[in-house]
């Protein structure tokens, strides 16, 4: 699954995990957690027109945010860096039991939150787009 990619990647490099340790997580960030944090959610899931020998689509294409959540601009973009770096023009690989056909770097926004936390959130939002065939 998809899901089981993206935090197997990123969980599994090694300067990633050295700044946010296990904080890696779909959809939010559960209540209290420190930062620097990542979250990762799927935006679409489309399927390909390449049918395995059941009749079903095995290959799909996804996009797919990354929202990298610090305290500092620094280590924000620091993990912005990381993240590309690990993501972009990954392939050709089984990560998680999936073929990882391709990923590929979309675009990237960042923001501040002055309002959270007693110091506010620098936010880094990263698009990605995947190419997954179910093994």
């Amino acid at each position: 699954m998809i899901s089981e990619v993206i935090y197997s990647i990123l969980n599994g490099t090694a300067a990633i995990q050295a700044i946010v340790g296990n904080r890696i997580f779909p959809n939010t960030i559960p209540q209290k957690v420190s930062k620097p944090s990542i979250i990762f959610e799927v935006i679409s899931r489309v399927p390909t027109n390449t049918h395995g020998t059941d009749g079903k689509s095995k290959m799909d294409d996804y996009r797919v945010e990354i929202t990298i959540i610090s305290t500092t601009k620094t280590v924000t973009d620091q993990l912005g860096t990381l993240v590309r770096n690990a993501l972009d023009y990954f392939t050709n690989t089984i990560v998680a039991g999936d073929f990882v056909h391709w990923v590929y770097y979309n675009n990237e926004t960042d923001s501040f939150n002055g309002t959270a936390g007693q110091d506010g959130l620098y936010i880094k939002q990263q698009e990605y787009k995947f190419s997954i065939k179910q093994v």
